[in-house]
C-alpha cells in the first residue's frame, strides 16, 4: 500500500505541467485546451495531479494565459511558457523551491493515480522515477539515416509521464544541458545522459500522449468512454 498522503506531500512536492506547445502535429491548436466531456485536457490532468500534489504550476502559451487562469482558478498557478519545452520546464522549476518535483504532460489525461503515486515514491527513494511501457517490437537506433543497432523488446522501454525528480537531480540535469548546449531532447533522456539513473514504473497502455489526429480519435472515442463513463466522449 502507498504511504503517500496529501499531508506528507503538502510542503515539499510541486507538480510542473508544461503545456505551452502549439499542437502543430494535431492541427487543432494547443492540445492542452482541447476538451473531452466539456473539460480541457489541462483541467483533467490538474484534477488528477492535485490528488497527490498540493501545489501545481502550469505553463501555457501567452495568448492562452487568461483562459487557463479561468479554468484553473484555485487549482494551479499559471505562467507563460518558453520557446521550447526545455525552456518552459526551466522556467517552471525557477518559479518553485520544493525539494521533490513531479512533471506531467497536459496531453496525457489518462494517467492513473496509482502510477502517479508510485512514481512519486520512486523519486523519493531513488532520486528519479518515470512511468514506462514495454516496447512490443525491436526498435532501431539510427545513425546517419541507417539502422546500426537495435533495442530488443526484452530490454527496451518507452518513457512516459508522470515523472518525478528530487530537485537536486533536475538542477544537475539543467547544468548538463547548459554545459553541452542541448537545445531539444526529452528531459528523461537528459537525466540519463547527465549520469542519473531512473527507476521505471510500469504503466498502462492507455496512458499515451495525444499527438496526432489518430491519437485524438482514439482518446475521444475509445479511451475516455472506457475510463470515464460518467464524462463520456463528447467534445
Amino acid at each position: 500500500m502507498s504511504g503517500i498522503t496529501e499531508a506528507t506531500l503538502a510542503e515539499d512536492t510541486v507538480a510542473l505541467i508544461p503545456a505551452a506547445g502549439a499542437g502543430l502535429r494535431l492541427g487543432q491548436g494547443p492540445k492542452a485546451f482541447l476538451q473531452i466531456g466539456g473539460k480541457s485536457l489541462l483541467h483533467h490532468v490538474v484534477e488528477l495531479v492535485r490528488q497527490r500534489v498540493a501545489r501545481i504550476l502550469v505553463a501555457v502559451p501567452a495568448e492562452h494565459l487568461e483562459i487557463a487562469q479561468e479554468q484553473l482558478a484555485g487549482r494551479a498557478k499559471v505562467l507563460i511558457g518558453g520557446a521550447t519545452r526545455l525552456d518552459t520546464l526551466a522556467g517552471l522549476l525557477a518559479a518553485c523551491s520544493e525539494s521533490l518535483v513531479v512533471v506531467h504532460d497536459a496531453a496525457r489525461p489518462f494517467a492513473s493515480l496509482e502510477t502517479l503515486t508510485q512514481v512519486i515514491e520512486g523519486a523519493r527513494l531513488h532520486g528519479a522515477a518515470a512511468a514506462c511501457r514495454p516496447i512490443s517490437v525491436p526498435t532501431a537506433i539510427i545513425e546517419d539515416g541507417m539502422a546500426k543497432s537495435a533495442v530488443s523488446p526484452t530490454h527496451g522501454r518507452s518513457f512516459e509521464t508522470p515523472q518525478a525528480y528530487q530537485r537536486a537531480v533536475m538542477e544537475k540535469t539543467f547544468r548538463y544541458i547548459r554545459e553541452h548546449g542541448v537545445e531539444d531532447d526529452a528531459f528523461s533522456n537528459l537525466v540519463l545522459r547527465g549520469g542519473t539513473p531512473l527507476q521505471l514504473i510500469p504503466d498502462r497502455e492507455w496512458n499515451f500522449k495525444i499527438t496526432t489526429p489518430l491519437d485524438w480519435e482514439i482518446a475521444v472515442k475509445v479511451i475516455a468512454p472506457m475510463l470515464w463513463p460518467d464524462v463520456g466522449s463528447n467534445q
